[in-house]
């Protein structure tokens, strides 16, 4: 009771009993402090207090994400009142992050027309933008990443240097695109239209390097008309069916991919007026073990390219190509075949393929098969299509090999085949076809002038056992080789079995140990200072003795 006293007297009690005024503030002080420690004796009031409190915060809790709902929608509303206001205007005009914040919340951005907007390394990965309006929009080094492009309009858009990695373009328009180091690894383009596109890679500087990389991509069918894919990674990409008419892939990377029935055609002429289009350029291309089966590559340039084990399998190569050229001032149309100069062809399938006026000169064919192929008119002068077809026990000149095959007499066949080849009218003129099998071929008329067909030929190869010297025969047999020029040929060894050569210019071949008949040899329009065996020679001379002394002249004379 003491320690509570005074405390419920009221301030006149208190200000009576007081007897120094000097003391009063003080007392009223005391008196006060006493009265609020009083009030709040009871903690029970404190603890109500306090539950209210946290009840308060709870509530808060659930008011806030009840109405998250609506504040989400408002915010995805001011968004596309952001981008519906810049519909077809310039600059970013808070596109960018109206657009991200939209495809965060996993909001689909399809049929959305962002034309003409500035959005330079926006982030929109894995987005639909199915249907979407991107034409003439700048999307410089944009994450595109499996976005969902179906159908979109990208027609003239800046996409260079962006991330288009697994994207589906599949039927959308990139007609004059720039896709300039860009990654479309994995990406699907079938039906895509490219017409025009820019999917080169460039050297911008001397430490920066855009590469456009478009390995594995599917472009079935896709319209790639004039595009630039100069220098562009196209390892095993699916261009099957793919229209590359007038596309330029010089030093392109098409190694492994698929050109099944890809439509490259040749130069057109409507009526009397010449149209003038440059052709497809592979020059320098890496198309190694690509698929070209059924491939139409009528006016491909394909100077220096890579061919090593690609197939071409019934491929069209046909070399009429008509081209505008500037003649004293008038324009002319010429026909030129597919330029194959310098190509490294080895190993290639090129089985039934259509090559009729190909330009082969220069190129490695070593191991290429020709087998039914129709070379008619082609050019294979200086080409270098060396390799060794091996022949059977049961030859009919193997006799003529010294020791048969040293790796234990198995059947090997390695080399170029023109195995039922047309070669009509082909230029061989110098070429090297030591080894050749051109068994059954169709030579009429071909120019085999100064070109090595030499029949007996040795070439190391690695056995099991170490490296073994083998021997081949370069094979004409039933080959037609009627009105064939083969002056200065080196037909040493070779075999004629059943070959036709009627009217064939012989005048100085070299006809050493060559498996042919008296009856073959007379039937040759000349033998003038051919190489012949003596005993040979001595039948020729009691045969049609005057071929060995009678030239034969070309138009010229000589």
């Amino acid at each position: 009771m003491e320690k509570n006293k005074g405390i419920s007297d009221p301030w006149g009690e208190r200000k009576r009993k007081s007897n120094h005024r000097w003391a009063m503030p003080l007392i009223f002080l005391d008196w006060l402090l006493r009265r609020i420690v009083n009030f709040f004796h009871g903690w029970v009031l404190l603890d109500f207090l306090n539950i209210i409190s946290r009840f308060s915060i709870v509530f808060a809790v659930i008011f806030y994400f009840y109405e998250s709902g609506e504040r989400k929608k408002q915010k995805h509303y001011q968004a596309w009142q952001v981008i519906n206001l810049a519909q077809g205007k310039g600059g970013s005009g808070g596109r960018i992050q109206a657009l991200e914040e939209l495809n965060k919340d996993g909001v689909s951005l399809s049929g959305v027309d962002i034309s003409k907007g500035w959005l330079q390394r926006i982030n929109l990965k894995k987005t639909s933008l199915v249907e979407a309006n991107l034409a003439h929009a700048n999307l410089w080094r944009a994450n595109l990443e499996g976005a969902r492009l179906w159908e979109a309009n990208l027609e003239e858009a800046i996409i260079g240097n962006a991330n288009l990695k697994d994207a589906h373009l599949a039927n959308s328009n990139l007609r004059k695109a720039v896709l300039v180091g860009s990654n479309l690894e994995h990406a699907n383009l079938e039906n895509a239209d490219l017409e025009e596109a820019d999917m080169s890679s460039w050297l911008i500087s001397p430490f920066e390097y855009l590469e456009t990389n478009l390995k594995g991509a599917n472009l079935k069918n896709a319209k790639l008309k004039k595009s630039n894919l100069r220098d562009a990674i196209l390892e095993n990409a699916n261009l099957e069916g793919a229209e590359l008419t007038n596309a330029n892939l010089r030093g392109a990377n098409l190694e492994n991919a698929n050109l099944t029935g890809a439509l490259l055609p040749p130069v057109e002429v409507e009526g009397e007026r010449p149209v003038l289009e440059k052709r497809v350029q592979l020059v320098e291309a890496n198309l190694s073990l690509a698929n070209l089966r059924k491939a139409r590559l009528g006016g491909v340039d394909f100077t220096n390219a890579n061919l090593r084990g690609t197939n071409l399998e019934e491929a069209d190569l046909t070399g009429i190509v008509q081209e505008l050229i500037n003649i004293e001032g008038r324009l002319s149309v010429i026909r030129k075949g597919i330029n194959l100069t310098g190509a490294n062809l080895e190993l290639a399938n090129l089985r039934k393929a259509n090559l009729a006026e190909v330009d082969f000169a220069n190129a490695n064919l070593k191991g290429v098969d020709f087998t039914e192929a129709n070379l008619a008119g082609a050019n294979l002068a200086s080409a270098c299509p060396t390799g060794a077809v091996f022949d059977k026990k049961d030859d009919v000149c193997w006799s003529e090999f010294p020791e048969g095959i040293e790796d234990g007499g198995s059947t090997i066949q390695k080399g170029v085949k023109f195995v039922g080849a047309n070669l009509e009218l082909i230029n061989l003129k110098r070429a090297n076809l030591a080894g050749v099998d051109f068994t059954n071929a169709n030579l009429r008329g071909a120019n085999l002038e100064e070109a090595d067909l030499t029949g007996i030929v040795q070439e190391p190869v690695e056995t099991e056992g170490g490296w073994s010297t083998i021997q081949s025969r370069t094979k004409l047999v039933g080959v037609n080789l009627e009105l064939a020029n083969l002056r200065k040929a080196n037909l040493a060894g070779v075999d004629f079995t059943n070959a036709n050569i009627k009217g064939a210019d012989l005048t100085e071949a070299n006809l050493d140990k060559t498996c042919i008949t008296v009856e073959q040899l007379c039937e040759a329009i000349s033998l003038y200072k051919v190489y012949l065996s003596p005993e040979i020679k001595i039948k020729i001379e009691k045969e049609c003795g005057y071929l060995l002394n009678k030239p034969k002249f070309n138009d010229h004379g000589e």
